[in-house]
């Protein structure tokens, strides 16, 4: 079976349409490596340069953040909830801490979640956060000391 053939005017417009696509297909080509290039500039100028504040919290290393943690003060801590079950004994809790305080402190371990402490404790991982002022349940580290109010 034979093609069948353009006519003269035909094919002269799909090349003319075929030039412009390819000149449209080149200006937008173009356009993207300008857009490209303008926010790796922004970005060694923004970032490199300081000009971005970075907290300082996150630069430090894990005992960093461990070892600068403000000092507990049990007259800032929320009161337990009054209808909390009776708590177990904390799976490896640090070393007792004075007779007449409200709380005793647990390390924490490779693996450990607020969840799972908070929960073996008889209480919610709100709970515990409220008690220790901690925003993100993931910024806690291994070795960092929470505190656990007795019941």
């Amino acid at each position: 079976m034979k093609k069948p053939q353009l006519s003269t005017s035909l094919s002269e417009d799909l090349k003319k349409h075929s030039k412009n696509d390819k000149k449209r297909r080149i200006v937008a080509n173009v356009s993207v490596v300008l857009v490209i290039a303008l926010f790796v500039i922004l970005a060694k100028v923004y970032v490199f340069k300081g000009d971005i504040k970075i907290n300082s919290e996150q630069t430090k290393s894990p005992s960093e953040k461990i070892e600068n943690q403000p000092a507990a003060e049990d007259s800032k801590a929320p009161a337990p909830a009054a209808a909390t079950p009776a708590a177990p004994a904390p799976a490896t809790p640090a070393p007792a801490p004075a007779a007449d305080s409200g709380f005793t402190t647990y390390v924490i371990k490779e693996g450990d979640t607020l969840s799972t402490i908070a929960n073996s404790n008889g209480m919610t991982s709100k709970q515990l956060m409220d008690y220790n002022g901690i925003v993100d349940p993931a910024s806690i580290m291994p070795g960092q000391n929470i505190k656990i109010p007795k019941s």
